[in-house]
């Protein structure tokens, strides 16, 4: 197999990967999310909340797994969806950028 197709199906697993994680958000499903982490996860939520600057850090993935399905939570319902992916290979390391729509329904009072 050539190395472009090689590099298209490797970026189509990372895609696919932020797409299961979008579906195990919006089912609650704890299993499914943590099956696409590594052990060690770089969170990057961005700059909202946070006075304008970028909250970074490495974490556990089961912990991100257990407080992402513990925030979901609160909410009768949500959905993920998210697109203008865009994936950079490098050896066996790659990096994705997306942007991430999340809407939330609160239970009623």
């Amino acid at each position: 197999m050539s190395a472009d197709i090689q590099e298209l199906m490797d970026k189509n697993a990372i895609i696919e990967l932020i797409i299961r994680l979008s579906y195990a958000f919006d089912e609650r499903d704890g299993a499914k999310m943590r099956s696409v982490f590594a052990d060690r996860v770089d969170c990057d939520i961005g700059a909202q909340g946070n006075n304008g600057t970028a909250v970074v850090s490495t974490v556990d993935a089961d912990w991100l797994c257990e407080v992402s399905i513990a925030n979901l939570s609160q909410f009768d319902m949500t959905q993920h969806m998210n697109g203008m992916h865009l994936v950079t290979v490098d050896g066996d390391e790659a990096k994705l950028t997306a942007d991430v729509i999340g809407s939330e329904t609160a239970a009623a009072p």
